[in-house]
C-alpha cells in the first residue's frame, strides 16, 4: 500500500509538470484473472521497449503464462516459445537478443524487469518479471523498461495462486491475450475487474459427517464404558481409526501429487491398524491344566 502510494504521488507530481513518466502507449494483459495495464519508459529503455511493443502486437504473449511466482519478489512471464498456441518460428524469431539498457530506474516493486540468461547481460529476449517488491541487487544487471499502472487487485489475486515443490504456480497462470493502447484508447476501454479465483474451498460434507460420526463412537463408548467388554471397546476405537484413514484418503488424494510423502505415511498408518487388528482379533492362548 505504502509503495502503491509513493507511485501515485510521483505521477501527479509529474502530471503537474505537464509531463508523464510513460510514453504514449500502454500494454493491457488480459489474464485469467482480469486485466493488468503496463506503462513503459522508451525514454530510459528505448530498444526493450521497441522490443516488447512489436511483440505484442504481433501476438506473441497470446496464450503464455506467469510461470514463476515468488511472494514478495517476482511475477515472471514465461517466454514467448511456452505458449498454449503453439508460434510460428517467424514470429519467434521477433525475440531478438537484447543488450543491456541501464537507468536510473531503480528495481522497485511493481517496475517490469526483463529476464535475461545468468551469464549473459545482453541476452534478453521476451520473458519479464513484475517486482513484487524491492530489489536493489537486480540494479544495473537487468533492465528496468516498465511499470504496473493499473490492476494491482489483480496482480494480488494472481498471487494467491497455490505453489507446488517447485515453488512455482500449481494451476497455470494464462495470459489470454496483449493488446497495445494508446493512453486516450485506453481511457474509453473497460479493464476486466480482479475475479476470485483462488476462493478458500468449502469443507467438504463426507468431512463433516465422519468427523460427526467419529465424535458418536468415541462419546458412546466413553459413556457406555462400564458396559462394554474390552473387545467390544478396542473394536469402537478400530472403527474410529479406520473412519478417520479414510477421510484423510478422501481429503488429501489431490494433494499426493504435489506431497508424495502424504500418500506413503497414510499406507503406513494403514497398514500399523489392519496389523493391529491382526494382533487384536487373533486366537489367544488357551489356559493349560499343569500336570500334577
Amino acid at each position: 500500500m505504502k509503495s502503491f502510494l509513493l507511485l501515485f504521488l510521483a505521477c501527479v507530481c509529474l502530471a503537474a509538470h505537464g509531463k508523464s513518466p510513460f510514453g504514449e502507449e500502454r500494454v493491457v494483459l488480459h489474464t485469467i484473472a482480469g486485466d493488468i495495464v503496463l506503462g513503459l519508459f522508451p525514454d530510459k529503455a528505448p530498444r526493450h521497449v521497441e522490443q516488447f511493443l512489436r511483440l505484442v502486437k504481433l501476438g506473441a504473449y497470446d496464450t503464455t503464462h506467469f510461470y514463476r511466482l515468488e511472494p514478495g519478489f517476482v511475477l515472471q512471464t514465461s517466454l514467448i516459445e511456452d505458449r498454449i498456441v503453439p508460434a510460428h518460428p517467424d514470429l519467434l524469431a521477433q525475440a531478438r537478443p537484447l543488450p543491456l539498457e541501464t537507468s536510473d530506474l531503480k528495481h522497485e516493486q511493481w517496475v517490469l524487469s526483463m529476464a535475461r540468461e545468468d551469464n549473459d547481460p545482453n541476452s534478453a529476449t521476451s520473458s519479464f518479471s513484475i517486482l513484487l517488491g524491492n530489489a536493489p541487487h537486480l540494479d544495473g544487471k537487468y533492465t528496468v523498461f516498465g511499470q504496473v499502472i493499473d490492476g494491482f487487485d489483480v496482480v494480488a489475486e494472481l498471487l494467491k495462486a497455490p505453489l507446488n515443490q517447485e515453488k512455482k504456480p500449481g494451476v497455470r497462470l494464462n495470459i489470454q491475450k496483449a493488446e497495445v493502447f494508446t493512453s486516450r484508447q485506453l481511457a474509453s476501454k473497460t479493464l476486466a475487474p480482479a475475479m476470485e479465483l483462488f476462493r478458500e474451498p468449502p469443507i467438504p460434507k463426507p468431512l463433516l459427517i465422519g468427523i460427526g460420526f467419529i465424535l458418536i463412537v468415541s462419546l458412546a463408548a466413553f459413556v457406555g464404558r462400564a458396559h462394554l467388554s474390552p473387545q467390544q471397546f478396542v473394536s469402537l476405537h478400530i472403527l474410529n481409526v479406520l473412519i478417520a484413514i479414510f477421510l484423510l484418503f478422501s481429503t488429501l488424494t489431490r494433494h499426493f501429487n504435489t506431497h508424495a510423502w502424504l500418500g506413503g505415511a497414510l499406507s503406513i498408518l494403514m497398514y500399523l491398524t489392519f496389523w493391529l487388528m491382526g494382533r487384536f482379533e487373533g486366537p489367544r492362548p488357551t489356559n493349560q491344566a499343569r500336570p500334577s
